[in-house]
């Protein structure tokens, strides 16, 4: 027995047509803007040299990779040991630092130990 499929066609909706509105921008006077309470460029300058560099983390490779390797500590355990130290950082950035050079397979070989070593964790 041959089943047929019928295919129906279906006419499109028509679109609704809304009603025209003559919208006409109000015109307002060439006035010169100036920003009120505008802070100067040396506050921002000064704010800007007070924050903390953030590729501070780059500094540490090494101890990031000792703690890693030889010491087996999972990435939140090296975020944690180096924030007790005044080093901000968290996991992802660990893990961003210690993986950085390597190729896509040591990467994901890294993240594969992290997630076991973790998983062992009580």
């Amino acid at each position: 027995m041959k089943t047929q499929s019928r295919i129906r066609k279906v006419k499109p909706a028509k679109a609704e047509t809304l009603p025209s509105q003559d919208v006409k921008p109000e015109t307002a006077p060439s006035v010169p803007v100036t920003l009120v309470g505008s802070i100067p460029p040396e506050i921002l300058l000064q704010e800007a040299m007070g924050e903390p560099d953030r590729r501070l983390l780059a500094e540490y490779g090494e101890t990031i990779r000792l703690l890693r390797q030889d010491k087996r500590f999972t990435f939140r355990e090296i975020a944690e040991w180096l924030e007790e130290r005044g080093i901000e950082c968290d996991h992802n950035s660990v893990y961003r630092e210690y993986t950085k050079g390597m190729s896509f397979h040591e990467q994901k070989q890294a993240e594969l130990e992290d997630a076991e070593d973790e998983n062992e964790q009580p």
